[in-house]
C-alpha cells in the first residue's frame, strides 16, 4: 500500500533535509512543524522542500493560517488542514476554515477530547469521511456546557 503523503519527514527547521526527501521520492511532502507563521511558509516555498503545507489553527491562529493558505496557493502548493486535541470549539474553528476556505487537499481532523472532557456541546458531527456543520447553535455551532 502506498501513503498518501509524508507529513513533516525531518526537524522542523532542517528544510534542507526536507527538501533532499522531497527530491528523492514521489509521494508528497508536507510541512507541518515547519510552518507555524506566514514567514515560516516563504521559506519552505523558497526552498522547494515540500508540496503541500499542513495548516493547524492552534499552532498559527486563524489570520496566520488565512496568510499561509495565500502564500501556498500563489505558490501552487496543496493544502491540508490538521488539527491537535482539541475541544469541540477548536475543532469547530477548524472545519469552519476549511468549509469556507475550500481547497484543501487532506483533511486531518481527528476526533476531539472525549465528550466527558470537552467543556463545550455542538459543533461538527463527524460521520466518517464527513464533518457536518449545525445551524441549532448561533456562530460556529458551539457552547459552553
Amino acid at each position: 500500500m502506498r501513503p498518501e503523503l509524508f507529513e513533516q519527514p525531518v526537524r522542523k527547521d532542517d528544510l534542507r533535509g526536507m527538501k533532499f526527501v522531497k527530491d528523492h521520492t514521489s509521494v508528497p511532502i508536507a510541512a507541518d512543524e515547519s510552518v507555524f507563521t506566514s514567514a515560516d511558509a516563504i521559506k519552505v516555498v523558497q526552498a522547494g522542500c515540500a508540496d503541500l503545507i499542513n495548516i493547524k489553527l492552534m499552532k498559527s491562529g486563524i489570520v496566520e493560517a488565512l496568510d499561509i493558505a495565500a502564500i501556498a496557493r500563489s505558490a501552487n502548493m496543496e493544502l491540508m488542514i490538521g488539527c491537535m486535541i482539541e475541544s469541540r470549539l477548536g475543532l469547530g474553528c477548524a472545519v469552519h476554515l476549511a468549509a469556507g476556505l475550500g481547497g484543501f487537499r487532506f483533511i486531518d481532523l481527528d476526533p476531539h477530547l472525549e465528550p466527558a472532557q470537552d467543556p463545550f456541546i455542538g459543533g461538527p458531527e463527524f460521520t466518517e469521511p464527513v464533518y457536518s456543520l449545525s445551524d441549532e447553535i448561533p456562530g460556529i455551532g458551539v457552547a459552553k456546557k
